[in-house]
């Protein structure tokens, strides 16, 4: 019976060896998956954080056009009231 129980321990050891095996396998295959998604993480990180000074920079584009704009808009609203003026002057009206 003693060389059955040693067979069987035996058998066991082999089996747990070779399921060391494949679980030190499968940890390192996650270890490489890991440092893969890492290093993406970090790109797109970097990505981001350039999209976003992109952003803002138009943004501050924008907003700076958008102040022209305004001021044109007001030389526009200001010509067209003296252009009003003159038209509906006396002066103007006599002359037709």
């Amino acid at each position: 019976m003693y060389p059955l129980v040693l067979s069987t321990a035996q058998e066991t050891r082999r089996e747990n060896e070779e399921r060391l095996v494949k679980v030190t396998e499968e940890n390192n295959e996650l270890r490489k998956d890991n440092a893969s998604l890492k290093e993406g993480e970090v790109g797109m990180k970097r990505k981001l954080k350039n999209f976003v000074q992109k952003v803002s920079h138009l943004e501050k584009e924008v907003s700076c056009l958008n102040n022209k704009l305004k001021g044109q808009n007001t030389k526009v609203d200001v010509l067209s009231e003296k252009l009003v003026s003159m038209l509906f002057s006396p002066n103007l009206l006599l002359d037709f």
